[in-house]
C-alpha cells in the first residue's frame, strides 16, 4: 500500500539551527513517536525501535534511518526502512527549509511510504489516518524540540556529541 503526505509548519528558530538539528541523529532520533530504543550508528545513520498500533495490529517495529542532507541549509531528507509484526515499511521524506522572517523558519515536508504485510491489510483509511498522525507527530516533535532549545539555550548540543 502506497501512502503520500505533505505539510508545512513554521519553527521559531533560525534556518541554520533547524538544519543542524534535522541532520543530527542524536537530536532527531528521539523525536520519533513511541520510541523505545535508539542506537546511533554514525553521523547520518541510526536504528530505532518504536511501538506501532493500527487497529488490531500492534507491536514493535525496528527501523533503520538514514539522514540525507542535500543542499545546506535548504534541502534534505531521510530514508527509513522498517520491519516488524510480519510487515515492512519503506519511507522517503523530503524537507525544504527557508527563512520566514523574525528568526523563524518555514519547514516544508513531503513523505512517500510503502507498507506491506498485515499492516497493509488493515483498512486503508485506518492505516492512512494513523500513518498521517505519526508523521505529523514526528515533525511537531522536531518543532517543539527546536523551539524549547531556542528558549533554553544549547542544552542539547553536548548530549548530541556524546551520543555520536
Amino acid at each position: 500500500m502506497h501512502l503520500h503526505y505533505d505539510g508545512e509548519l513554521t519553527i521559531a528558530a533560525p534556518q541554520e539551527k533547524v538544519w543542524e538539528f534535522i541532520n543530527d541523529p542524536a537530536r532527531v532520533g528521539p523525536c520519533l513517536p513511541d520510541l523505545q530504543q535508539l542506537d546511533i550508528k554514525d553521523e547520518r545513520h541510526f536504528d530505532a525501535v518504536v511501538r506501532i498500533g493500527v487497529g488490531p495490529v500492534r507491536g514493535r517495529f525496528r527501523m533503520e534511518v538514514e539522514l540525507q542532507p542535500e543542499e545546506a541549509p535548504r534541502r534534505g531528507g531521510l530514508r527509513l526502512r522498517g520491519s516488524g509484526m510480519g510487515s515492512g515499511l519503506q519511507l522517503q521524506a523530503r524537507i525544504e527549509l527557508e527563512p520566514a522572517g523574525d528568526g523563524t523558519t518555514r519547514f516544508r515536508w513531503e513523505a512517500d511510504a510503502d507498507v506491506s504485510g498485515p499492516l497493509a491489510t488493515v483498512g486503508g483509511r485506518l492505516l492512512d489516518n494513523q500513518a498521517r498522525k505519526v508523521t505529523e507527530q514526528l515533525f511537531a516533535s522536531i518543532r517543539a524540540s527546536l523551539e524549547n532549545g531556542a528558549r533554553t539555550g544549547p542544552a542539547g548540543s553536548s548530549a548530541a556529541s556524546e551520543g555520536a
